[in-house]
């Protein structure tokens, strides 16, 4: 299973990709090379690679960290599980995309 990008493949319908003249008609093949042409807006293999790194080097190994946002409210680590969960939930909203 992928999910596929729908705003793409709306983009592409409505460019006129596939329309005749007058009239937007296309058969049962088109409808499934459009969908297997349309872009993945998930990468699930990406996301599942992403997350099991995190899980093998762990959130934070510097108790002294002035960069994390929970300084000054993290002492010896306790906000680990936090992070943790802030750097997964940013992970699965890239959802294997690019940053950019």
């Amino acid at each position: 299973m992928r999910l596929i990008d729908a705003d793409a493949l709306i983009e592409f319908i409505d460019a006129g990709h596939l329309r005749h003249p007058g009239e937007l008609a296309f058969s049962e093949l088109d409808v499934v090379n459009m969908l297997n042409h349309a872009p993945t807006a998930y990468k699930q293999h990406i996301v599942e690679d992403e997350l099991e790194q995190l899980k093998l080097d762990g959130a934070c190994n510097n108790e002294n960290c002035v960069n994390c946002r929970y300084y000054g409210d993290c002492v010896a680590g306790e906000k680990r599980e936090e992070l943790a969960l802030d750097k997964a939930i940013e992970i699965v909203k890239r959802g294997g995309l690019d940053e950019s």
